[in-house]
């Protein structure tokens, strides 16, 4: 399982500082790395494997995000913590093993909608996690049309079918992929990992013993 944490709250320095108290309260720990240089010979950064790391950035004008590695266990608590110390609209978007993509959408710790676009191979019931583009449209102020093509579960012959949300998407319904055409109408742009900076960075978080 992939987790990508994004809030509506603009990244800066504030906030980096902010996020470092939320994870201290969960029991964790975010260590600055030396570098941000990947060594291709053995996968790491600053001698840390690069799955173990996380990357936290900007996600547009108004949004910020977290990467965490793949099977993080935080990902819940983590969500429900930000959505609560940064009074923000919270996505946290998940990817499982690349075949099927979902969120859960919080705010001020309570979770308000979820949604995965095949149930079955997550063994999640339908009627729970089928998203409700009508409460994303009024939260964002958008229009539940520009949401509502992504928001659905996928049948056998979808699945199938080269079919998109809309013409000019990158990518295909059928592509976990297509979350982040689906980020594009929610006004955020999924992180660049090789543009790092001093805000934009790896870092690695771990548990505390």
């Amino acid at each position: 399982m992939e987790t990508q944490i994004i809030w509506k709250k603009a990244w800066t320095k504030k906030n980096s500082s902010l996020l470092k108290n939320i994870l201290i309260k969960l029991s964790y720990n975010m260590k600055e790395l030396s570098s941000q240089t990947l060594d291709p010979q053995n996968s790491t950064i600053d001698g840390i494997r690069d799955i173990k790391l996380s990357y936290i950035s900007s996600a547009g004008f108004d949004w910020s995000s977290i990467l965490l590695p793949l099977n993080s266990l935080i990902g819940d608590d983590l969500s429900r913590e930000i959505s609560k110390q940064y009074e923000a609209i919270t996505f946290q978007f998940m990817d499982f093993d690349q075949d099927a993509w979902g969120y859960r959408l919080w705010q001020n710790g309570e979770e308000l909608d979820y949604f995965w676009n095949i149930p079955e191979i997550v063994e999640e019931d339908e009627l729970i996690c089928k998203g409700n583009p009508e409460l994303l449209a009024s939260l964002l102020e958008l229009k539940k049309e520009v949401l509502s093509p992504y928001l659905q579960h996928l049948t056998e012959k979808e699945l199938d079918s080269d079919i998109k949300g809309f013409p000019d998407d990158e990518f295909l319904l059928n592509n976990t992929w297509v979350r982040t055409d689906f980020m594009k109408h929610l006004g955020i742009d999924y992180p660049d990992v090789n543009k790092s900076n001093e805000l934009n960075r790896w870092v690695y978080i771990y548990q505390k013993e």
